[in-house]
């Protein structure tokens, strides 16, 4: 078991096999099966001839994709064609972001302005770090964002505001991309 282990953070674990009986053995390959397969890969080529008793070692590297149970085996093929099977498992922890709120502003006359609350939750088991936020768009100076928390804790929220002020008559769009450490690093609000 690799433990619990931030998204996308590595850890590796090395793990002896030893041939019993009385006959030599080679490992001639390998593949890694299961749900979390991907999170998975063996460092190294653990391809080798043994004679009996003899042990090798086998280092796995564990980098988790996102939150979560990540269960997997390698199975190593050998040279008696028993296939021997090493069980894996780890958790990944991870942030995750998301905005919730109202994006139609109305209709303004050019030069007033009104402003929307919008919430940011953090719906993953890690704090989540922001650590900027760009406006884009044909419209971007239009909206201007306040309020934003650097910081919010696994399973909360807080609020910030955007307020919208026309320059002109005619339809405004813009979009918001905020970055941080979430497992969706980069969300767009339209």
């Amino acid at each position: 078991d690799f433990g619990a282990l931030y998204w996308m953070a590595a850890r590796t674990n090395v793990s002896c096999v030893t041939i019993g009986g009385s006959s030599a053995l080679a490992l001639t390959s390998w593949t890694t099966n299961g749900a979390g397969a991907d999170a998975f890969t063996v460092a190294g080529n653990p391809l080798t001839n043994l004679a009996a008793g003899a042990t090798t070692n086998i280092a796995v590297v564990f980098r988790p994709q996102g939150a979560g149970s990540f269960p997997a085996w390698i199975s190593i093929n050998d040279s008696g064609l028993t296939p021997f099977r090493l069980m894996l498992s780890g958790t990944g922890l991870a942030a995750r972001i998301n905005v919730t709120g109202a994006t139609d502003f109305g209709g303004l006359l050019a030069g007033a302005a009104t402003s929307r609350t919008f919430a940011i939750a953090n719906a993953g088991s890690l704090p989540l770090n922001i650590t900027g936020v760009t406006t884009s768009g044909a419209s971007a100076a239009e909206f201007q964002l306040s309020g934003l928390p650097s910081q919010i804790a696994a399973g909360s929220s807080s609020n910030f505001a955007i307020t919208f002020r026309p320059a002109s008559a005619g339809a405004k769009t813009a979009a918001l991309a905020f970055a941080s450490d979430a497992t969706n690093a980069s969300y767009a609000v339209n």
